[in-house]
């Protein structure tokens, strides 16, 4: 965690870990923003975000 909060100083980082330990290991010493993500019947979605509360999305035509 120590080593990704030091390469966030000079660039940005993305971290997608499946390790809650590692991740509030890094919240603890950074400000940058968490998004956690949930698993519902097969769909991955932002946890806590309602069906509506998400943006548009259609099939595009052909």
């Amino acid at each position: 965690a120590r080593l990704i909060v030091h390469a966030s100083a000079s660039t940005q980082v993305w971290v997608v870990s499946h390790s809650s330990a590692l991740t509030q290991a890094i919240e603890c010493e950074c400000d940058g923003a968490s998004i956690e993500l949930e698993k519902e019947l097969g769909e991955t979605r932002v946890a806590g975000q309602g069906w509506l509360d998400g943006p548009p999305w259609s099939w595009p035509k052909r």
